[in-house]
């Protein structure tokens, strides 16, 4: 099917709608008329056009033409792509990500054969300590937010993105710089500041709608809360707001026929929904849902004040959060604006033209205007009267290719074939090759599985070499299995141990046909770091801490710890998008024998073996946690490299924060 489209890509070069009635969504009034797009641009509107030779022709008649919608808030992941574009998002916002895979796929958006919509990019979310989630950027002050925003900046990001843990003056500091490159801040109001303040500060655009609400108060106090304080804060024409209503909605409401949803998404998504629909049953209380209808109420009055004060709002649908759908998602928060009172064409326009507007792209989209994109949707329905033509529009113009909601459903249809092979797929062993290692003596090596939410999200195999020098190398390869829409990644790592001290790296990333190399040599006092991508070199950096150890997520961390390093302080080295960054993390061995570091990201535990090879972690980041096991050890004919009796568990059947085993905490 993908050949196919890739076919129709080349020979449709112009799609001429005609006699639809056109909602230009720019403050003109709809008029009976056609549309001509050619070349993926909107080539003449009117009453009358000239037909090009050879064009689409699309009979419209009875039907409405309006913009493609714009999606003010996602975390793109590839696999969704189908299902933004059956609903008709043409455009979506990615409010941080992994930030080589979205640069990648921003750009792979560009290109005329590209699936899903076109992507307005923040890269990685800027986050205080620890971060909110792994993707994050941490900035603890100004210096640093306005250092690490020039590497964003230098990447031609869209706009910056902060999350709730950035410090006062971090926010400060990230505006000031993201205003000096004309870029827009957006962000959820930080822990500690008010509405005003972190309007004050810089923050462009807020996130959510919390912020509104008195001190103290919660959605579903005894009293209403009274919000007017904010809503006058949030007038200025300067300012918006994302409500983001159906985050909360979708918690809140019981999922309509959950197997089917579950179909579409990968056994990840699968498996985080999953356990937060059974967390909800286990303790959310008799009263979850009622509480729940009250703070969507409550929300939605306080939507309707927004938009009666004229304070300038974007939809977001914050997909792929649990139950908020890609695609429908975005008319679920449309849905519920329209519940609130809004009417629905001023809610089609706001997340059409005003959208743009906002996003600062209205002389590129947003809009059905010669000269602009000609991402279009043809519905069955008068959006003036309801919102409900539009969630399956009855054709998309997207990149100058006009599909029909039958050929959308098949691409619909495929994905969840795809996502059926890729349950079964992850219920199959998955085989990863021995990494590369130095000449030298294998002391001891391992297969360890990796799991989130109780799925399979990769498998590594280490090895541990007594070089000839003796050094000690840590070497480890590690495989991230294929998804519905992207290949595996593959991340070869080894880093060299000279009594404490890191002396060399070098981490390899391969991932949709992108090679990220990263080498680190201590030469002198310092480690110097050289980056390439693609075998292209990228750029330098060094430092003259002494690094204890290099993080890349692989277990081989924890093994350095374990094995070489003192309780107290050490200095940590690890990749924040892929940019080399040195932290302090902090180290105990729990009476217990649970290895206990506290990180950048979050605090992480580990076990191991007598013999000295790995046996179980885990791992907090941001608010997820990785859970890490060993599935085999290899001794290589010798004795390992045994640890001492009170680096090791009380007792055999001990876990990381479980009985009898201790953990972060103790």
């Amino acid at each position: 099917m993908h050949c196919l489209a890739a076919n129709l890509l080349l020979l449709l070069q112009a799609v001429s709608i005609e006699g639809g009635t056109i909602h230009p969504m720019d403050g003109t009034a709809p008029f009976v008329g056609d549309v001509v797009v050619v070349d993926g641009v909107i080539a003449s509107v009117g009453a009358e056009t000239v037909r090009p030779e050879g064009a689409k022709v699309i009979d419209a008649e009875g039907l409405h033409v309006v913009p493609g919608l714009i999606d003010g808030m996602i975390h793109h992941d590839g696999e969704h792509d189908e299902l933004y574009l059956r609903a008709g998002v043409v455009l979506a916002r990615d409010l941080g990500n992994d930030l080589g895979r979205v640069i990648i796929a921003r750009a792979r958006r560009g290109r005329v054969d590209a699936v899903g919509p076109r992507l307005f990019i923040s890269g990685a979310v800027l986050d205080g300590a620890p971060p909110v989630t792994t993707k994050a950027v941490v900035v603890r002050n100004a210096a640093e937010a306005e250092a690490k925003l020039g590497r964003l900046i230098d990447l031609r990001v869209d706009f910056i993105s902060t999350h709730a843990g950035i410090s006062g003056e971090a926010l400060g500091g990230a505006a000031l710089a993201a205003h000096a490159a004309g870029l827009k801040l957006w962000g959820p109001v930080p822990r500690g500041l008010s509405l005003g303040e972190s309007y004050t500060l810089g923050l462009d655009g807020v996130v959510g709608l919390d912020a509104f609400l008195p001190d103290r108060f919660g959605w579903v106090a005894d009293e209403v809360p009274d919000t007017s304080a904010g809503v006058k804060i949030a007038t200025s024409p300067q300012r918006f707001v994302m409500p983001v209503i159906n985050a909360v909605a979708a918690r809140v409401q019981v999922p309509e026929d959950p197997a089917t949803t579950l179909e579409l998404m990968g056994p990840h998504y699968v498996a985080q929904w999953t356990a937060e629909l059974d967390a909800r049953e286990r303790i959310g209380g008799p009263d979850y849902y009622q509480r729940g209808a009250l703070a969507l109420s409550r929300q939605r009055e306080l939507l309707a004040d927004l938009f009666g004060a004229g304070v300038r709002l974007l939809p977001g649908s914050g997909a792929p959060n649990p139950w908020v759908v890609p695609g429908d998602g975005l008319h679920d928060e449309l849905a519920s604006w329209v519940a609130a009172g809004l009417p629905p064409e001023d809610v089609l326009r706001a997340s059409t033209y005003g959208a743009a507007q906002i996003l600062g792209v209205s002389d590129k989209c947003g809009s059905i205007t010669a000269g602009l994109l000609g991402d279009l949707c043809v519905v069955s329905s008068d959006p003036r009267q309801g919102l409900g033509g539009l969630r399956r529009p009855r054709w998309v113009i997207m990149r100058g290719v006009a599909l029909s909601a039958e050929a959308l459903d098949l691409r619909v249809e495929d994905l969840r074939k795809r996502q059926a092979e890729q349950r079964i797929a992850s219920l199959k062993e998955l085989v990863v090759d021995a990494p590369d290692v130095p000449e030298g003596e294998v002391l001891i090596s391992g297969v360890v599985q990796t799991e989130a939410y109780g799925q399979r999200v990769g498998v590594e195999r280490y090895s541990v070499v007594k070089r000839p020098d003796g050094q000690t190398s840590y070497c480890s390869l590690a495989l991230v299995p294929a998804s519905a829409s992207e290949g595996a990644s593959r991340i070869q790592f080894q880093q060299t141990i000279k009594g404490k001290v890191v002396s060399g790296f070098d981490f390899l990333l391969e991932s949709q046909g992108t090679k990220i190399a990263i080498r680190g040599v201590r030469v002198g006092g310092q480690l110097r770091v050289e980056r390439r991508v693609d075998n292209q070199f990228l750029d330098t950096s060094s430092t003259t801490d002494p690094v204890n150890l290099v993080d890349s997520g692989s277990v081989t961390a924890a093994l350095i710890a374990a094995h070489h390093q003192d309780e107290g302080p050490l200095k940590a080295l690890y990749f924040e998008d892929l940019e080399p960054a040195v932290v302090s993390w902090s180290y105990e061995v729990k009476p217990s024998g649970v290895h206990a570091l506290l990180t950048g990201e979050g605090p992480l535990v580990a076990l191991f073996r007598p013999d000295g090879g790995f046996d179980k972690m885990e791992r907090t980041r941001g608010n997820g946690v990785i859970r890490q096991h060993a599935t085999s050890t290899d001794l290589h004919g010798g004795a390992g490299i045994p640890l001492p009796p009170e680096r090791l568990p009380a007792a055999p059947d001990s876990s990381p924060g479980g009985e009898g085993g201790g953990g972060a905490g103790d």
